[in-house]
């Protein structure tokens, strides 16, 4: 499974690099801001996208779309890491009108 971490916060994705090492099947990047995201997308081809929902760079929404625009991959979960991204029930609608899980 090829992932592809786009978090800004360096607990959140140190942990999840963690986690990821564990896997032997797994081969993963980690982006801290939109542009290398969205290079990312068309040469690393992803499986899974784990999405920060307050990645710099670029409009989250637009940015999530993009994502989706990559191919039947990858899929999206988006985490909000702060509890004021997680009080944003307008981003979360959209997140799963994109068929995105949202954590």
């Amino acid at each position: 499974m090829r992932v592809v971490l786009a978090i800004q916060h360096r607990d959140l994705g140190l942990a999840l690099q963690l986690c990821l090492d564990a896997e032997p099947t797994c081969s993963w990047w980690h982006v801290t801001e939109a542009a290398s995201l969205r290079a990312l997308l068309w040469t690393a081809h992803p499986d899974l996208v784990i999405l920060d929902w307050d990645l710099p760079g670029y409009a989250f929404i637009p940015l999530l779309a993009e994502v989706k625009r990559a191919g039947p991959l990858p899929r999206s979960l988006c985490l909000a890491a702060t509890k004021a991204s997680a009080k944003r029930p307008s981003c979360r609608r959209r997140c799963l009108v994109l068929s995105a899980t949202c954590r």
